[in-house]
């Protein structure tokens, strides 16, 4: 299941609509219910938007022509991540750079 259902487009607008899928709950291929497949009447396996259980993955089995959205699936998911230091490193930078500056004062004072 999921935590919140995949109902935003690319558009940041909010879809709450069937979906194609072509896969089964576990995000395996379904056989012939995958999209684009070459056996049997050309159905595929549809999902809902904003379902958080199962159904937002297979829900059904609709005909290929019919208006469904499309969800992509990747092996990997990912999302991008920024480092952020932690204060304790900006801490640091900012003792050192003082204690530099005063060194600096320090020797230029003694020449």
């Amino acid at each position: 299941s999921l935590l919140n259902p995949i109902d935003i487009t690319e558009n940041f607008t909010t879809l709450s609509t069937t979906v194609w899928t072509g896969t089964n709950p576990n995000g395996q291929h379904t056989g012939c219910e995958d999209l684009g497949n070459g056996c049997g009447p050309g159905t595929a396996e549809y999902g809902i938007s904003t379902a958080t259980n199962g159904s937002w993955t297979a829900a059904g089995i609709d005909n290929q022509t019919a208006p469904h959205s499309i969800y992509a699936f990747s092996s990997v998911i990912t999302a991008e991540s920024t480092a952020t230091p932690e204060p304790s490193t900006f801490l640091l930078l900012g003792v050192t750079m003082i204690g530099l500056a005063g060194w600096r004062i320090q020797k230029t004072r003694s020449a």
